[in-house]
Parts: structure tokens; sequence; C-alpha cells
């Protein structure tokens, strides 16, 4: 892939137990020896493996760490990723803010599939049939059936494909580096066909109606949608995939372009001189990599002499690697000659060694992986915590338990403040904040924090990285809900350095999963 230009990011963007982090931190290793160019990851865990492993690898923040606001990426940032893939969910104004405050690049979906939940924060595979999306291995119920009576056949939950071919020049002007065509599980002619239209839009071409249909071939759900991006959001998003005979000519002419077509190929300068003294090969890349051989010199022609036209030519003939002669220079002293032997054999070294050199990155030390802290957690029965959804749960009975912690969400507790006051006198109340909260919600959160924060609740629980600022912003303490999506000690501990008071583990674990994690900060499981 180097050879060719082309960087390798490396998705470790599911969740790992403490008994895969062995495993985890081997495929790390090898990739970095391997000389990948960037790691694209969810798990608070992964990512400190990847700093302590490969520091001088850059990290890429997964679409499944559900970052969908400014506040997120500045977070990410701190931790050191140097890229951030946002939420698909999205509107384009959105995007062009986080763009425009963002300490690190940013990447956005611009074709495939959507889903009902946000990346991350879907539970429904793992609920239905223990097959958690988190841990790669979503069985897309949300493209199934559902409904009763005469309801029944309907798909509520399947959204069309998104497509954003018509923006990429917007795109680009917002600030975003990277578009990133969703191709999981798809067919080779699947990436050729929606790889070669976005490339030709990106370069500015216009999108034709031949270049949609293409798409439309290529794998569509009843069209495709931009509903996210231009907010405009409703039912014209839903769609199917809708089964029929496969186009088997569409199919074969998908494949000539990568089975029978090398392109792109990297355009490279070739200067060469010929003199009676020797001959000299000099060829550069376009990063600037140059190779300079030394062959025989030339001969007197006996018949027609060598002209810098013909040797041009000769030297020009690439075929079989991956470069093209975009600049050729020649020289020969004139009367000379040289062999096509000579020549190709100048050229074959000088292109082997810049393969070599464009194959090769630098080398950087790679580190051990660090066996995360232990921490015993509580000698002690566990504590009783209740999380409420409306006010009337909350009950004489309810609070007669005394449960250790009421959840109460944040928007009961800001609408009725002598309702608040009076509950932080007979309970300790932490507000439940929403596990969404886009950039233009904040404010408002902001205000309802400060509100209640005076009426006696001190501390607030998030179940998104991108609410950690603004609740330290409100002077407030942290505990960690679910959506965090804790899976090992790693990310655990990650959670002890925010300083949180507590970390409600995810609910995909299993019994021993749970117990092998170190508790480094008191942790929670639902019931």
């Amino acid at each position: 892939c180097h050879i060719w230009g082309v960087a390798v990011h490396l998705t470790l963007n599911t969740l790992v137990s403490d008994k895969e982090t062995a495993e985890a931190a081997e495929l790390i290793r090898h990739a970095a020896m391997s000389g990948v160019d960037a790691f694209i990851v969810q798990d608070l865990g992964i990512l400190q493996l990847c700093k302590q492993i490969a520091p001088h690898v850059p990290i890429h923040g997964s679409t499944q760490m559900s970052i969908h606001s400014l506040p997120g990426v500045q977070l990410c940032a701190a931790w050191g990723l140097s890229r951030v893939v946002l939420s698909r969910e999205l509107s384009r104004e959105e995007i062009r803010y986080i763009c425009a405050n963002s300490p690190i690049e940013i990447e956005v979906f611009g074709h495939g599939a959507l889903c009902m939940g946000y990346s991350g924060q879907c539970y429904l595979s793992a609920a239905i049939g223990g097959r958690s999306g988190n841990r790669g291995r979503c069985a897309q119920p949300c493209r199934q059936s559902y409904g009763y009576g005469r309801w029944q056949n309907t798909y509520p939950l399947s959204l069309k494909d998104n497509c954003l071919v018509h923006d990429l020049q917007a795109l680009e002007a917002m600030g975003v580096t990277s578009v990133k065509i969703e191709g999981r599980m798809k067919r080779a002619e699947y990436v050729a066909a929606v790889t070669g239209v976005y490339a030709q839009a990106a370069r500015g071409g216009e999108v034709t109606p031949f270049m949609m249909e293409q798409l439309h071939t290529a794998f569509n759900r009843q069209g495709f949608t931009d509903g996210y991006f231009k907010g405009q959001t409703g039912a014209h998003m839903f769609g199917t995939r809708q089964e029929g005979n496969e186009d088997k000519a569409w199919c074969k002419a998908m494949r000539q372009t990568y089975e029978t077509t090398e392109n792109p190929l990297v355009p490279i300068s070739m200067e060469m001189t010929v003199t009676r003294e020797g001959s000299r090969l000099t060829v550069t890349d376009p990063e600037g990599r140059v190779c300079t051989v030394e062959g025989v010199g030339g001969e007197e022609a006996r018949t027609l002499p060598l002209t810098d036209g013909a040797l041009e030519e000769r030297l020009s003939k690439t075929g079989g690697t991956p470069y093209y002669g975009a600049k050729v220079y020649a020289h020969i002293t004139p009367g000379l000659t040289i062999s096509a032997a000579a020549i190709n054999g100048l050229r074959r070294e000088a292109l082997n060694r810049l393969t070599v050199l464009r194959a090769r990155r630098q080398s950087a030390p790679i580190g051990r992986p660090k066996k995360p802290l232990t921490f015993p957690g509580l000698r002690k029965a566990p504590t009783f915590t209740v999380q409420v959804t409306t006010r009337e749960q909350i009950t004489v009975s309810l609070l007669k338990m005394h449960p250790a912690v009421l959840y109460v969400p944040l928007h009961i507790l800001a609408e009725d403040s002598d309702f608040c006051r009076d509950l932080t006198r007979v309970v300790k109340v932490c507000a439940v904040l929403p596990r969404i909260v886009h950039d233009g919600q904040i404010s408002q959160l902001l205000r309802q924090l400060l509100q209640i924060k005076l009426l006696g609740v001190e501390e607030a629980l998030v179940g998104n990285l991108g609410l950690v600022i603004p609740v330290r912003e409100a002077g407030m303490e942290l505990r960690g809900d679910f959506g965090l999506n804790l899976y090992n000690s790693g990310s655990v501990n990650a959670i002890r350095e925010l300083e949180m008071r507590s970390a409600c583990l995810s609910f995909e674990m299993t019994l021993p999963q749970i117990r092998d994690v170190s508790k480094a900060v008191p942790c929670e499981i639902l019931s």
C-alpha cells in the first residue's frame, strides 16, 4: 500500500475484555512494526495500549465513540488523538462549527449504511441475540420487519444509506480532513464502484446521472438520503434493500477496474544522461524521494546513433511497475548508442530502489504494554442505587429504601426547584444527563446544571465523553453511565484519571468479565 501511496488505518474499534487484552496488545505491536499509519479505536483501554506500545502511530477516534460535539472532540484531543470520526447524525452546520473550532482533524461518513441508533450506543442486537455491535457482531435487527395487525411487515427502523457525493466540495471547504466510505462486509464490486464515483467527484468533476446510477446499482435501500446532513429528517429517510437479479455485465465491468487496470499509477520524474564514460539515471517520486543509479557508458553507433527523444521513449516504458514517467528527460552524447538491456537494467534497479524507499517507514521504538494498575474495589456489601425515568416513580416507599444514590433525569430536577431542593434533603441525588447532547444544546444544559447545583445537587451522571467538559464547567462531580461502554480494566482506569466518583460497567459484560475488571473507581452494574 505504501508503495502505491496509500495509507493504512487499522480498525481496532471494538470493546475488548481483560482476557483478550494480551492478544490485542500483540496485534497492536505487529501492526506498528509493519508500518501501519494509524489506529482507529473505540475502547479507552485499547487507546491506552496504543499509546504505550506505539506512541509514534497516530490514533483516530472511531464513530463508535459517539463523538458528536466539540467538547467530545476536545477531550479526545487532550487524550492524544489526532483525528475523530464524527457521529453520522450531524448536520452540515454542526460539522462546520466543530471543524472551525477543533484542535485536531475531523473525518465524516460520506456514504454507506445509517443506523437507527448512534454508533456505540445501540444495544438492540446484543439484547435480542447476544451479538454486540460494540464487539463487531451486530446482527442488524434494525433491518428486520416489525409490527402487529395491520402494521405487520413494516420496517420502522431501516434507514436508507447515506450519500454525500454532491457535497464533497462543501465538506472540504468546512475543513473536513477525510470522508469515509462505509464498506464493511461489502463485495469488491461495491468497493470499486463507490470509490470510483467518489474519487471522480472529489477531483471536482460534475456528479452525472451515470455516476448516480453506478451508486444505485452497487447497493441501495430504495435510494439514498442526506437528511441528517441537511437537517431534514423524516419518513423519507427510511427504506429497505430490494432484492433483484444481479447485473452480471455490471459486475464484470467493475471487476475489470481492479483486476486488469493498474490505476492510479504513481507519477515519477526520470532523468538520464549517457556519455562515453558512463550512464546515470535519477528517478524522483511525488514526495521528493530520489534514487540514482549508474551504469555502463555509451558506445559509437555503427549505424544510426540514439537520439535524446528515442532514449526518452525507451526509458518511459515502465509497464508492470506501480509507476509511470510523468516527466522523462534524457540526454545522450551525439554519435553514441546504448543497448536496450543496459537501459532496462538501469530503470529496473532505480525503480526497485525507489520501491524499497516508498515501502519503508521510519522505524520507531516499540514499547511494552503496561499492566493496568490493580484496584481491589470495596470490601463490603454492594450499595443500592436507583435510577428513575419519571417523577412519579419517586415515591415515599422508594425513599424509605434509603438508596445510596438516586439518579434523576436532569429535566425533572430543573423543572421544579422546590421539588429538587426537598429531594436533596432526604437522599443523595445525582442528575442523569442525556447521552446525546449536541453543541446547540450545551448552553441550556449548563444553565440547568448551574440551577440544580444551587439547589443541592452536586453530581451528574454522564454517558458520553462529550459531557465531561460541560459538567466540569458547572463545577459538579462526575459519575460514569453505561453509555461509556467500559469493558476492561484499562478503560475503568481511564475513568479514574477523569476523577469520576463511580462508573457503570457495560451491561453487555458477563459476570466473569465483570469479576476480572480492576475496580479503579467504585463500579456499578445494571440489574
